[in-house]
């Protein structure tokens, strides 16, 4: 009898575990609730047990390391939430039958970009094209037989660009995040010309030099750095300043060549699209852009010295610097406080039915008293109100604030909704006990933005780089930066000569935005939100 029921409970229990290893179990759809608050992972790795069929696998003394971990209670499937967990450690993860197994994950390096160049009527190979990532230092030319190769290129997003007199210049996006990455033949389609009729002026336009000089002071800047950068072949510019709405536009023909002696760069710029529009209230709307090449320049000792120290210094600070930091969660050790400033609606100003109601009624009264004109003048006060106000909210944010991992890989959502940033950066921590957001525009504020959204988010890639810039405005520190405080977008300044090497990025945070689409690279930028081309020098197109 007892060997009976002794059987009876062998088989209940194989036919429990056949029933278990039966269950589909994949960490990509297997879900499970889970909270942390400055715990430790080989606590999260119980929880998961707990609440799963799977069993890790792992060195005792690499996880025992990893500490202080924080996750807001959520429902996420395995993968996502082990994802979140490991993205500021070196493991990774991978699931093995029912076990998962956390391993060093395999740091990411630089990679090449290789591709072949043709004509789009008869195929034949194309020489001598320029080929460049777009605000970056890598760059070369086409062989005879139409190929090429960019080695060394930093993992992240960037538009490459194919031009060659004569012919359309081709753009389009690449992905680098692996070992090599080949490009399927690029076709340049002949340039048509059209032959316009020529009129030849006696004398040339009188206000030229005035608009290259209102030009030039907002394309370079005014900065202590623009005093050592200039425009080589001004004569490439079309400038066109309408009086009547007070607008200077202006775009070149082909790049223009920049020689910035501040920071070691020769730069070779595209502008596709230049406008000043001076608005009523006196402030500038500057928005500029286009492909941008970087050239590292040759110097003596005592002269790349002083370019390092002051690319440094251009960095420290900046929009690059600043979401490189969000990613590694390291933007408070670095420097950066940052504050939300909330839209909300303006308590002292009434619905604009009632508003417009009342007015109408006491204009249409018509013999007005004292009390009836200070009435009607009260109501039409209250129209000229704003309809929101921004309000200061006092708490620092955290990562999971500032950096939303997307359906995208390799890009990241900065969320905007309904409110503005305020950024302070202080190298060494001194931050001023009362914080004041009206006086951003004075001549001595270098470390005070407000960041203004126009979109819900706006992505970006792991080097820093908003993929499109026309969602985001500065005031202060950021909206004074231009052409002669950029630099290239794989700029590293930690980097030594050699190969690249970069640890993934750590957001912390899994709010996954299923629907982030990437925008298209846009050529037409915030002058400010050029400073997204916060970069670093090593190769050159002939």
């Amino acid at each position: 009898m007892r060997q009976y029921r002794f059987a009876s409970v062998l088989i209940i229990f194989a036919f429990q575990f056949f029933l278990l290893a039966a269950k589909a179990q994949d960490i990509n759809t297997d879900k499970i609730t889970l909270g942390l608050n400055d715990e430790s992972l080989e606590g999260a790795i119980k929880k998961i047990e707990g609440q799963s069929a799977f069993r890790f696998f792992y060195r005792e003394a690499e996880v025992k390391a990893v500490m202080h971990l924080s996750l807001n209670p959520e429902t996420r499937t395995i993968a996502q939430t082990l994802a979140v967990l490991l993205q500021n450690t070196s493991l990774c993860f991978k699931q093995v039958d029912n076990h998962i197994l956390l391993e060093h994950k395999e740091l990411l390096t630089a990679c090449d970009i290789k591709g072949m160049v043709v004509t789009s009527i008869d195929n034949l190979p194309l020489p001598n094209a320029s080929v460049f990532l777009s605000n970056a230092t890598i760059g070369t030319i086409t062989a005879d037989d139409g190929t090429f190769s960019l080695p060394g290129v930093k993992p992240g997003k960037y538009e490459l660009i194919i031009s060659l007199v004569g012919f359309e210049t081709h753009l389009q996006t690449v992905d680098a995040d692996s070992r090599s990455i080949s490009i399927p033949a690029v076709m340049l389609t002949p340039q048509t010309i059209v032959l316009n009729e020529v009129k030849v002026s006696s004398k040339q336009d009188p206000d030229r030099e005035k608009n290259y000089n209102l030009f030039k002071d907002e394309f370079l800047g005014n900065s202590k750095l623009a005093h050592d950068c200039r425009i080589l072949n001004p004569e490439l510019l079309d400038l066109d300043f309408d009086y009547s709405a007070n607008i200077l536009t202006a775009s070149s023909e082909d790049f223009l060549e920049i020689e910035n002696d501040a920071l070691g760069y020769k730069i070779k710029y595209l502008l596709t699209n230049f406008v000043k529009d001076v608005i009523s209230n006196g402030t500038n709307d500057i928005q500029f852009g286009g492909p941008a090449f970087f050239r590292e320049m040759k110097g003596s000792p005592a002269q790349e010295k002083r370019w390092q120290k002051q690319r440094r210094e251009v960095y420290e600070g900046s929009i690059m610097h600043f979401l490189r930091s969000v990613l590694n969660n390291s933007y408070e050790e670095e420097g950066f406080r940052v504050l939300r400033i909330a839209i909300l609606p303006n308590p002292e100003r009434p619905p604009d039915s009632l508003i417009t109601a009342e007015i109408n009624r006491y204009k249409g009264i018509k013999h007005k008293n004292r009390s009836i004109r200070d009435t009607l003048a009260y109501w039409q006060g209250k129209l000229v109100l704003p309809k929101t106000i921004k309000k200061l909210l006092p708490d620092p944010l955290k990562q999971a604030d500032l950096a939303k991992l997307t359906s995208q890989k390799g890009l990241f959502a900065l969320p905007g909704s309904n409110c503005s940033l305020y950024v302070v950066f202080s190298k060494n921590h001194h931050f001023p006990s009362k914080v004041r957001i009206d006086n951003l525009n004075e001549p001595g504020n270098d470390n005070r933005t407000i960041v203004n959204f126009d979109a819900p988010y706006v992505l970006f890639d792991k080097n820093g780089c908003v993929m499109d810039p026309t969602c985001l405005s500065f005031e202060g520190a950021w909206g004074k930066s231009r052409v002669a405080d950029l630099l290239p977008v794989d700029y590293d300044p930690d980097a030594e000569f050699g190969s690249v090497v970069v640890h993934p990025p750590a957001v912390t945070e899994n709010a996954l935005l299923p629907n982030a689409s990437q925008p298209s690279v846009a050529n037409t930028a915030k002058s400010q939100d050029t400073l997204k081309a916060a970069k670093e020098a090593r190769t050159a197109v002939n």
